[in-house]
């Protein structure tokens, strides 16, 4: 099976037309194989994610994840080291794709749940991701800030910036992957923040609609 999900994950990632710095080598591409076979035997036993295939999750977690890589490549161009935060990462999507293709980030997957950071745990081994950092915790319980916050599927905007505020300094940078564009939950964004950018991702062979927001915080006026 290994074989085949190489392959794939290989022909699926030629079509997402990466730059160079965000290329993946066999390596990775090896990584990201052993990362799908590794989700999809936990997931027969604790129910980590209700994509059940491999070659489903080759598509709907692996290539999803990576669509949105050369956007923030773009965003932290100018840094060497950046720190970035998955919240509610769940099986680690999209942070695991994102730390395999970019090792010099400093990553860190958090969740709630015991069995989703034992997985994650157990990814970080075997794969021997050094830069990933695990945490069993809620995302409001960490009290330290980071370049990033990355989210996929989690809550409403107006949720997430409340349940994130301890992680944000005054550069960070809330990426949040959604479906349809939130309409409604823009509206109901808190002032102190807004919406510095969107995209509409071109997620090959998915027709579903997905969008990137970029979020910051809007610069305290100094009277």
């Amino acid at each position: 099976m290994e074989e085949k999900i190489f392959r794939l994950l290989s022909e699926e990632i030629k079509k997402l037309s990466l730059s160079p710095e965000n290329q993946l080598n066999e390596t990775k591409i090896q990584l990201l194989t052993q990362y799908i076979t590794q989700l999809n035997k936990w997931n027969q036993a604790y129910n980590l994610t209700a994509v059940r295939h491999p070659e489903e999750m080759v598509q709907k977690h692996i290539i999803d994840s990576l669509c949105i890589l050369p956007y923030l490549s773009e965003a932290l161009e100018q840094q060497k080291q950046p720190s970035l935060i998955d919240i509610g990462s769940g099986a680690g999507l999209p942070g695991i794709p994102l730390a395999i293709a970019r090792p010099e980030w400093g990553v860190t997957l958090v969740d709630s749940n015991r069995k989703k950071t034992g997985f994650l745990n157990n990814i970080k081994q075997q794969l021997e991701l050094e830069k990933v950092v695990v945490i069993n915790t809620r995302a409001e319980n960490i009290n330290q800030v980071f370049d990033v916050i990355v989210c996929r599927a989690f809550a409403s905007l107006k949720d997430i910036v409340e349940l994130t505020k301890n992680l944000w300094h005054e550069k960070t940078m809330l990426w949040a992957m959604k479906g349809k564009y939130p309409v409604e939950e823009l509206r109901q964004l808190p002032k102190s923040y807004r919406v510095s950018a969107t995209y509409r991702l071109d997620v090959p062979g998915e027709e579903a609609d997905r969008h990137l927001l970029k979020i910051t915080q809007e610069p305290i006026s100094k009277l």
